[in-house]
């Protein structure tokens, strides 16, 4: 049986996960078809406030802000990352502004924000559903009237069914990443080892990813006040072949506060 611990997220997103991930997550060409979709089902302005809750390293942000976009904020709770995306977007020259804040409680003023987006699989963290509910309402607050949410979840129906409950491969030519899975019907909890061939184990720890139904999502939005919500699901953005883990299937889900 795999135990998570409560704030396994806050530890877990360091300079390893860089390297265990960097197939989605750190992949310029996965990252310019994320931020295709942002445009094209946000349809954000050029002068919009854009804000990327648990943005990691601002890929998308970053994106963005080299797109034309002038107004973007990234919160994320791994300093590691905050750290890594201040340094990119100086090196490409773009104003990005970056803050290591917990998406349940940011501190911007209500009504800040245009735009929200929550990609990558980022929502559903929790050990507790209650907390998934806080990050909602915070991201409710900080959006004016009229403002939108885009959020990207994994396709529940497809993880249930196609989910391999082991899994492995090479994330470079030295690290070797193994994943077992403890597939729920309500979440996902693994166990993820990162060994590298010079250096031995690098990474043993766990974590867990809510499961939220079609139905069950655009439910909790509307309790958080959202409304018009429309659901697209998307066959995933895989660049090569192989487990993509919860990126393999993928809900897109756009939501919009009440003028």
């Amino acid at each position: 049986m795999i135990r998570v611990k409560q704030g396994w997220w806050k530890d877990f997103f360091d300079k390893t996960y860089l390297i265990t991930d960097r197939r989605t997550v750190d992949n310029p060409k996965v990252t310019m078809l994320e931020v295709d979709l942002i445009e094209r089902l946000l349809r954000p302005r050029r002068e919009s406030r854009i804000i990327d809750f648990c943005g990691g390293q601002g890929r998308h942000a970053i994106e963005l802000a080299r797109r034309g976009y002038g107004d973007l904020t990234v919160i994320d709770f791994s300093r590691f990352l905050i750290a890594q995306g201040k340094k990119a977007a100086r090196k490409k020259g773009v104003p990005v502004r970056f803050y290591h804040r917990d998406a349940r409680s940011t501190g911007f003023p209500a009504k800040a924000f245009n735009c929200a987006v929550l990609m990558a699989n980022s929502f559903g963290y929790f050990v507790e559903k209650k907390n998934d509910r806080r990050l909602l309402k915070e991201v409710y607050r900080v959006l004016a009237p009229g403002g939108r949410l885009l959020l990207d979840i994994a396709d529940a129906q497809y993880i249930r069914r196609n989910l391999a409950p082991r899994s492995w491969h090479e994330a470079d030519e030295d690290v070797i990443v193994c994943r077992v899975r403890d597939i729920g019907p309500d979440c996902v909890k693994a166990r993820e080892v990162a060994i590298s061939k010079k250096k031995g184990l690098l990474k043993d720890k766990t974590y867990c990813t809510r499961l939220y139904g079609k139905d069950e999502i655009r439910g909790l939005l509307k309790r958080c006040g959202f409304s018009r919500v429309t659901i697209k699901r998307h066959g995933g953005l895989r660049i090569q072949k192989g487990d993509y883990g919860f990126l393999s299937a993928r809900l897109f889900i756009l939501a919009q506060k009440q003028r």
